[in-house]
């Protein structure tokens, strides 16, 4: 804090200020003290001219008796008016510059020179002529010796007129001298003074003209669309801190602008998690962020996508009620809720609601974001932070202006991916209704086909192919697998007997149908910007090939064969044998599963059948619930 007001535009400003002040107040004293020292010392000089006056007219008169002397009384008692009285003048006019002996205080040259030696000096000539003088013209003042007086001051004033000379010469160089270092002070002064100004112009045009300069023209650049154009930082004064507030303003535009840019041209959900994070994560802070779709019904959510710290992640737990909750407010109301503290909030619940499982991810804060559907809530995008009041009443309202334009791009993929998805599963299941095979065929086999995808994903080696995403196309065309049954004709389809030649090889075409179909489905919609089908074509047609190269269409062998069809092979086989068909009575479990070991390396893909028997906990649930036999 203190180095801050240490660099404050305010505090530098005012410390020139002072500075230029006291620098004109200093030469301002000290000129009005100079001016009064160089009166007092011309009043020395002029003084001392005085004494040497005085000097020169006590020898002037002595010399003046001596040429006409009193030789009777009436001459003397004149020469006694008048000459001594003269005398007495001048010893007045010595005496009170230099007292009667010596320097003295109060004495005119004692207050102002006294310490000069000159002045001393003076003063002891003047103090022993004195005495002399006062000797020679006796005890009686009315009587003086008047001729002794004079023989005393043609013989001695040589001493003090050249006492009085040289003060007045070292009085007058002492002006000289105070006048010169005036002269310098000034100059000195003026000097400062200039060189202060100039400071003061430099950093005014480097630290306020300039920087300022810089932020109009930084303001005009982003009100053209630069967004995201930075000013320099000049330091942690006012202006500094403007340029900061500025660059943090212009990077939220740019992040804002991108951010938009990037939801209108997310292909998909789970895409637009992972594609808007870098510009979203500049606006909110955020670890982890997920997208909660709403039943139709509104009672139930499903998390369908999830990311963490801008990677695609699977979700902890898919399913959560609404009845209750945080979710149930914000949906209900129709607001962005923020979350400050999660443990506050928590009600332990069965099933699991939407604050426990962030909660047991250690996240414990969050907003929720409703997204709009055709007809309410369809359902919220949940930001989640592991810090708690994590999130500000600005992040609130920014991601209250937002969640218009983010309900809009995720209807837009969710709602319409679904859509699609949903017209093409009705058209699998109408291919399943015309086969014989009967039950919740799609149903377990899709179930099956997750939880397979699921352990695969827990392989170091196939954990950049096993995605969240992957996982979770497997799970919605797993059941499209045999759509391409739609294209075989009835009598081949339901034809109870062993086949021919010919009605096998129509029958063989359905993997190829099923991809013809999806492939037309992709094109419409790549039209309209969305690309869903990929995983569902790779099942289609890959899910009758064989690990050895013997299955149909292609003859695809090894890797060659799509990780999809793969994994749905071994589903699908595995539900057929384990289901009742027309033809055949359910297998028994562990007689499945033994056919699938024999066939591993041949038929199935053996990482494929040793994911399935390292599942049996989870497979078995699913088998018990909804079997066929």
């Amino acid at each position: 804090m203190r180095q801050e007001y240490l660099q404050s535009i305010r505090f530098q400003l005012t410390l020139l200020l002072i500075c230029l002040l006291a620098v004109f107040a200093g030469a301002s004293v000290y000129a009005l003290d100079s001016a009064e020292k160089r009166r007092q010392e011309q009043v020395l000089v002029a003084a001392t001219a005085n004494l040497q006056l005085a000097t020169n007219l006590m020898r002037q008169q002595a010399l003046d008796y001596l040429t006409t002397p009193a030789r009777d009384y009436p001459t003397y008692y004149r020469d006694v008016r008048l000459y001594y009285q003269d005398l007495l003048r001048h010893m007045d006019t010595f005496d009170s510059h230099l007292g009667a002996g010596g320097p003295v205080p109060e004495k005119p040259l004692g207050v102002h020179a006294g310490r000069h030696h000159a002045v001393v000096e003076a003063g002891r000539s003047w103090s022993r002529f004195r005495e002399g003088l006062v000797s020679a013209l006796g005890d009686d003042p009315e009587t003086p010796r008047l001729e002794w007086a004079v023989e005393y001051i043609i013989d001695h004033g040589d001493g003090l007129e050249a006492a009085t000379r040289a003060l007045h010469r070292a009085l007058e160089e002492a002006a000289l001298a105070g006048m010169s270092a005036h002269q310098r002070m000034i100059r000195i002064s003026s000097v400062t003074a200039l060189l202060i100004m100039l400071v003061a112009v430099w950093w005014l045009q480097s630290r306020v003209l300039r920087p300022l300069k810089q932020t109009s023209e930084g303001f005009k650049l982003v009100a053209q669309g630069h967004f995201g154009h930075r000013l320099p930082v000049p330091g942690r004064n006012e202006i500094g801190l403007m340029a900061e507030s500025f660059n943090n303003l212009s990077d939220r535009l740019h992040a804002l602008f991108m951010l938009i840019d990037r939801i209108q041209q997310a292909e998909d959900p789970e895409r637009m998690l992972t594609i808007i994070w870098p510009d979203l994560e500049t606006l909110v802070p955020m670890d982890w962020a997920g997208l909660i779709l709403a039943s139709p019904d509104g009672a139930a959510a499903t998390l369908e996508h999830a990311a963490y710290r801008g990677r695609a992640v699977r979700p902890a737990v898919r399913w959560f009620t609404i009845q209750d909750g945080q979710l149930r407010i914000a949906l209900s109301e129709d607001r962005p809720l923020r979350i400050p503290e999660m443990g506050d909030v928590i009600t332990p619940s069965e099933p699991l609601q939407l604050e426990e499982m962030l909660y047991e991810q250690e996240l414990h804060s969050a907003l929720i974001l409703p997204i709009r559907g055709e007809h309410g809530n369809a359902g919220a995008l949940v930001l989640a932070c592991q810090r708690s009041n994590a999130y500000l009443l600005s992040h609130l309202s920014l991601m209250t202006n937002l969640a218009g334009l983010i309900s809009s791009a995720l209807r837009k993929t969710v709602l319409m991916e679904n859509l699609v998805i949903s017209a093409v599963e009705g058209l699998a299941k109408l291919a399943e209704h015309r086969d014989p095979e009967t039950g919740d065929h799609l149903t377990r086999m899709r179930l099956y086909a997750t939880i397979i995808a699921e352990r695969l994903g827990e392989d170091p080696e196939l954990r950049d192919t096993v995605t969240p995403q992957f996982t979770r196309d497997v799970y919605r065309f797993a059941p499209m697998h045999d759509i391409g049954k739609v294209g075989i004709p009835d009598h081949v389809l339901l034809k109870e007997g062993k086949l021919s030649d010919d009605e096998r090889g129509l029958m063989n075409r359905h993997p190829m149908i099923g991809g013809e179909v999806l492939r037309e489905c992709e094109k419409q919609l790549q039209k309209v910007g969305f690309r869903v089908f990929q995983t569902a074509i790779e099942i289609a047609e890959g899910h009758h090939e064989r690990f050895d190269g013997r299955g149909y269409p292609r003859g695809l062998q090894g890797d060659q064969i799509p990780l999809s069809a793969r994994i749905v092979a071994v589903a699908d086989v595995f539900d057929a044998l384990t289901s009742r068909r027309p033809y055949k009575e359910a297998w028994p479990v562990e007689r499945a599963l033994a056919w699938l070991r024999e066939h591993a390396g041949t038929q199935f893909d053996p990482r494929v059948v040793r994911a399935m028997l390292d599942s049996l906990t989870r497979i078995m649930p699913v088998y018990e619930r909804f079997r066929h036999v």
